[in-house]
Order: structure tokens, then C-alpha cells, then sequence
């Protein structure tokens, strides 16, 4: 796992903060100690996803910085771990034993007094690694908190359209907690608004684009466009959005079913287009497209014809891009939710019928129907490193209802 924050130990963690938050324009994202080492922290974030761990023990040499704010940009993706003991070989040596992965071999710190020792750390936390080294459980004791610590999407940047309400607002919340940087749209300017003022709120990056309708090609290129421009790239495309029209095979008109396939898998198609050229040029990422059970079984409690088979249409054009995208190292799996609240089913979930009770609730093995929230963990990890070798999977998230038919 990639180590995507620098650690630097500092003599005077006040001053080392005000000076490292000024030169590189970072923010404080949270302050720790560790008690039992007498161990404080300060981790802070750049705009451009790396961050930099300020680290400052008893006995510190109060350097004051490296000659050049950029050795640190700089080494984004990698961890330079500065430590101010006698031998830093024995050290580095430590930590390879521990499981990190050697990126540089030891060398002098512009720091006085301090050498540094590259790494990669597999925890994707430097204090973790050294409480292991210690034989001792992580020791974290938070004084200060804005978002989440586990930030399994930091520096990545999340195109998620749908944020308007329901999984789609629930997406862009989340996501921005774990760290990512969110451009969404929604055809709704208003909740779009709404979104993204809740987001920011909650101390997370977003830019929310209203007005958007994804089913007309060149609304969805001109978005994809300039959501890759707000913050210079794109790593995840979370194809959320859809909206569909339901009724019996003999009463559904023929608008309809062109209504469901335009809103349901045209739009998908669309956004991954537009979208692809950037994701090449990228180097590659992650696509999560949305789709349903209905497009694995038949529904008896509604008729969902043309939502079933827009839903089927994504899961196999899921598949097709992991072919055509695998040499790029573009990935695209799909999420297929059950029944799961959200703005429109709440009423119904609230006061449940007969018919729904017997038919879907009764039966969900684990005893509850989804939450927006359910959907989104698994978004979050097949749009994170940790599903790097993913591709071409569909995640049923439906409390097991599935398996019973």
C-alpha cells in the first residue's frame, strides 16, 4: 500500500505547523499525542491530496525546516520518515523488518541533527508502524479531529453524479469524509446547492454542478469536461445518477421504456465516454457503476421490466469496459443494491404493505432493508487501492435476499 503522507520530526511543533501551513499551503486535518512515548502530532493536507505528518518527541533537535518547501511536495506517494536517534541504519533496518518497503536508502535530513530513512509504509500510517515495531497496539489519543482519520481516498479526485439527494448526496458526503475530492451533478441545481453546502459544512472538498442531465451526450461531455479542470484529474467516475418509469409489460408505453433506457443506461454510457479519454490520459482508475438486482432476478412485487433491463444493460457494459480498459488501468465494477431507503422509498418503508412485507422484507436474511449508507462502504472501497486488483465484479448489496430467489 502506498504511503501518501510525509512524516518529518520537528523540535518545535507550534512553529513547525504555523511555518509548513503558510509555505505549502496546507491545512491542520488533525493534532494526536502518544501518551506512553510522549509522542505529538499534527497531520495537515495539501489542496493537491498529500499530507504531511509533523512528529515532535522530547529531546528533538529544534530544526527549523528543509532548505526547500518542495522536498516535500515533491515526494508525494512516498513517506520520508526523519528520525533523531544514534543509529538511523539499524533503524531503516527496523522498519523493513516491520513490513515497510524500501523507497531510498538512509540519508542526511536538512534538518539538523536528523537523518532520514525512505519508506512505504503497508499500514498507511507511520505511528502505527512504529507502535508495531514496539510490540504495542496503536496508542492514538485524538486532541483534534475535522474529518475521519481512516482516509482510504486521500488525494483522489471522485466525478459522482446524483448528488441531488438520496445515495447520490449520502456518495458525496462520504466520499469527501474519506478524503477524496468531489465534483458531482445533478439535473436538480437546487439540491445540487443543497449537497454541496452540506459537504463543505462538514469540512469535505466538493463542487456540485446543477442543471446537469447526463441523457443528452453533450450535457454529459461538457460536465465531465469541466468537472476534470476543477481539481486537475479524475480517479474515480461513480456512475450514480438514474431515474426510471415503472408498469406492467402491456402497460408501459413505448415512451416510457425510451425514458427508462435514456435515464438508466444511455446516461451511464454517456459519462463513461466523455469520461475515458481523461481516464487513459490519467493513467487509469475507477469506475462504479450502479445497477440492481431486478437485473439479476425476476420482481414479483413490481413490475420493473424496462428498469430490470436498463439495469442489465449496465452490468454487461460494466464488463465491457474492463476488457477495453484493463491495458489502461482503467477498472469498472458495479454495485447492485437491494431495496434500500432513500428519499422515495422512506414513505413506503416507513408503513410497509402486506404485499412488500411478504414478498421483500420478510425476506432479507439479515433482517433489515438497505441504507444509503450500505451502498456507499462499497463504493468507497472499489474506489480506493485497496481494490486494485479488482475489475468486473458486481457487489449484491442486499442484506442476502438474493440467494433465496
Amino acid at each position: 500500500m502506498r504511503l501518501d503522507h510525509i512524516g518529518l520530526n520537528v523540535g518545535d511543533l507550534p512553529a513547525m505547523t504555523t511555518w509548513y501551513a503558510a509555505a505549502l499551503d496546507l491545512t491542520v486535518e488533525f493534532e494526536f499525542a502518544l501518551d506512553d512515548v510522549d509522542l505529538r502530532g499534527v497531520l495537515l493536507r495539501s489542496p493537491a491530496g498529500f499530507r504531511l505528518e509533523l512528529l515532535c518527541r522530547a529531546g528533538n533537535t529544534a530544526g527549523m525546516r528543509p532548505a526547500d518547501p518542495a522536498d516535500a511536495a515533491l515526494t508525494r506517494g512516498y513517506g520520508h520518515v526523519a528520525f533523531d536517534v544514534p543509529d538511523v541504519d539499524a533503524w531503516h533496518a527496523r522498519l523493513l523488518a516491520a513490513g515497510a518497503a524500501e523507497r531510498m536508502s538512509p540519508r542526511p535530513s536538512p534538518e539538523p541533527g536528523v537523518r532520514m530513512s525512505y519508506v512505504s509504509d503497508p499500514e498507511a500510517n507511520l505511528i502505527e508502524l512504529l507502535d508495531r515495531m514496539q510490540g504495542r497496539a496503536p496508542s492514538y489519543r485524538f486532541l483534534h479531529s475535522k474529518v475521519p482519520f481512516q482516509t482510504p481516498l486521500a488525494g483522489k479526485i471522485a466525478l459522482i453524479t446524483g448528488v441531488g439527494g438520496g445515495m447520490g448526496a449520502m456518495a458525496a458526503s462520504m466520499f469527501a469524509a474519506a478524503g477524496a475530492r468531489v465534483v458531482g451533478c445533478d439535473i436538480d441545481a437546487g439540491a445540487a446547492a443543497r449537497t454541496e453546502a452540506t459537504v463543505r459544512a462538514e469540512g469535505g472538498q466538493i463542487t456540485a454542478m446543477g442543471g446537469v442531465d447526463l441523457g443528452d451526450p453533450e450535457q454529459a461531455r461538457s460536465w465531465v469536461d469541466a468537472a476534470v479542470e476543477v481539481y486537475g484529474g479524475i480517479d474515480v467516475l461513480y456512475n450514480n445518477a438514474s431515474t426510471q418509469r415503472f408498469g406492467a409489460l402491456d402497460e408501459l408505453g413505448v415512451e416510457d421504456w425510451d425514458f427508462t433506457m435514456r435515464n438508466e443506461l444511455s446516461l451511464v454510457y454517456y459519462t463513461v465516454r466523455a469520461a475515458w479519454p481523461h481516464l487513459k490520459r490519467h493513467g487509469g482508475g475507477s469506475i462504479i457503476n450502479v445497477g440492481s438486482i431486478a437485473a439479476l432476478r425476476g420482481v414479483e412485487f413490481m413490475a420493473q421490466n424496462a428498469h430490470s433491463a436498463a439495469k442489465g444493460g449496465v452490468l454487461a457494459l460494466t464488463l465491457q469496459l474492463v476488457v477495453e480498459g484493463g491495458p489502461y488501468g482503467i477498472r469498472a465494477n458495479a454495485i447492485s443494491p437491494g431495496l434500500t431507503e432513500t428519499p422515495n422509498t422512506a414513505p413506503l418503508l416507513a408503513d410497509p404493505p402486506e404485499r412488500l412485507r411478504r414478498l421483500v422484507l420478510d425476506r432479507i436474511p439479515l433482517g433489515r432493508h438497505g441504507r444509503a449508507e450500505d451502498v456507499v462502504h462499497a463504493a468507497i472501497f472499489l474506489a480506493s487501492d485497496e481494490s486494485s486488483w479488482i475489475s468486473g465484479s458486481n457487489i449484491v448489496i442486499d442484506g442476502g435476499a438474493s440467494v433465496l430467489g
